[in-house]
């Protein structure tokens, strides 16, 4: 099952699973339309909204997301990553050999890159996308970077919000016929001048990254997984670093799949551990995190291992709804869990009262221009006008 999808509205939920796409509205629980197909390899909503996008093995459609009719074919087969930019107008398609860009408004094909078609990742700016281990220049299409690697080659990237840094990690299979393991190298370069401001080699092989707002903490998914010649295991780690030094705050035993909210303060993630060989039973370990992050520090954490998580579906398939009160994840079985978040505050609430207030705006004015944590809302460690307007902005809520 592929991860669920939140509307950019949040009104609406996408369910996508091997043979099907479904359309859920959220407030009253009620099937919209379902669509079929003989086999669903990618879906993807546009940022406006408007759009549904369903990679199948031979073409990709597009549907209107209102009623579910299709309005365009792009006849490209194999792809293996589709992003849209940042502002909606260019549909990236990641194949095997090559990245082709495609103009949404017309379907018309813009250019073709010569990379393969992941990890395929947009800067905030839509200036920049990598696409496999090169860093292309866009609308030009023309590479600025290339990564050179001393072990594996790049199997994810991420972009800090501000678009200042870019991290990434490879994947790299170490071992002989008897055993193998996975590695992996990871670095941060500076956006622009490409400057690589760290580089290391890990003993394990780098799943999934994101930065924090403050740009300064990645939220960082690590596979350990290995094997021998009489069995194999699958396992990782989530961590928190905080860069250029890449201390560690905290760290979670399981191979990760993870989302971060709209405002970066929750982080919801699936863990998963199992061992298989021929002198015992398989056996295995799923369980829930939510966090409530801030500057690289968990707030407050719920973990669940027990009842529904314990059947969490594989590939962990997770979501968080646009306004960040409610939750989705994927059990075995094709069953879409959607719960309320239970660590939810609205956003601008400082005192965490649940309800923002004077109180709220009294704390941001009286910190205004420090680097003081609770008030700095955003978490890009300064107390400025960000902050005070979405206080303001959010007067009110929860009262």
């Amino acid at each position: 099952m592929k991860p669920p999808l939140f509307s950019p509205d949040g009104q609406r939920l996408i369910v996508a699973g091997w043979r099907e796409v479904s359309v859920w509205r959220l407030q009253d629980h009620a099937l919209l339309y379902r669509l079929r197909f003989p086999e669903v390899h990618h879906c993807l909503v546009s940022p406006d909204g408007a759009l549904l996008v369903v990679a199948l093995p031979s073409e990709i459609r597009l549907y209107y997301l209102e009623d579910g009719s299709l309005r365009s074919i792009l006849p490209v087969a194999g792809a293996r990553a589709i992003r849209f930019s940042p502002d909606g107008a260019l549909l990236a398609v990641g194949l095997y050999a090559e990245t082709r860009l495609y103009r949404v408004a017309d379907g018309a094909l813009q250019g073709v890159l010569a990379a393969r078609g992941t990890p395929l990742v947009f800067s905030p700016d839509g200036r920049y996308l990598v696409a496999g281990d090169t860093v292309w220049q866009l609308p030009e299409g023309v590479p600025v970077f290339t990564f050179n690697w001393l072990r594996g080659e790049t199997a994810t990237a991420a972009f800090s919000r501000d678009g200042s840094w870019l991290a990434s990690g490879t994947l790299y299979e170490d071992g002989d016929w008897s055993w193998w393991d996975l590695r992996g190298d990871f670095q941060i370069l500076r956006v622009g001048s490409w400057e690589p401001i760290v580089y290391r080699q890990a003993d394990a092989a780098f799943h999934q990254l994101a930065f924090l707002p403050d740009g300064r903490h990645l939220v960082v998914g690590m596979n350990a997984s290995g094997g021998w010649a009489e069995g194999s295991h699958r396992n990782g780690s989530l961590r928190i670093w905080q860069q250029p030094e890449l201390a560690e705050t905290i760290s979670l035993v399981g191979l990760p799949t993870f989302t971060l909210s709209s405002t970066s303060r929750y982080l919801l993630a699936a863990l998963h551990g199992s061992s298989a060989s021929y002198k015992s039973p398989y056996s295995e370990r799923n369980s829930l995190v939510l966090w409530r992050v801030h500057r690289g520090q968990v707030l407050q954490a719920r973990q669940y291992e027990e009842g529904m998580a314990s059947e969490v579906g594989r590939p962990f398939a997770l979501a968080i709804s646009p306004d960040e009160r409610l939750i989705a994840y994927a059990r075995s079985g094709g069953v879409v869990v959607v719960a309320r978040n239970p660590l939810f505050t609205p956003y601008g609430d400082v005192n965490t009262d649940g309800c923002i207030n004077d109180l709220d705006l009294i704390a941001v004015l009286s910190a205004f221009g420090s680097t003081e944590s609770a008030p700095d809302i955003n978490g890009d460690g300064q107390v400025d006008d960000a902050d005070l307007l979405i206080v303001l902005f959010n007067f009110g809520a929860g009262c």
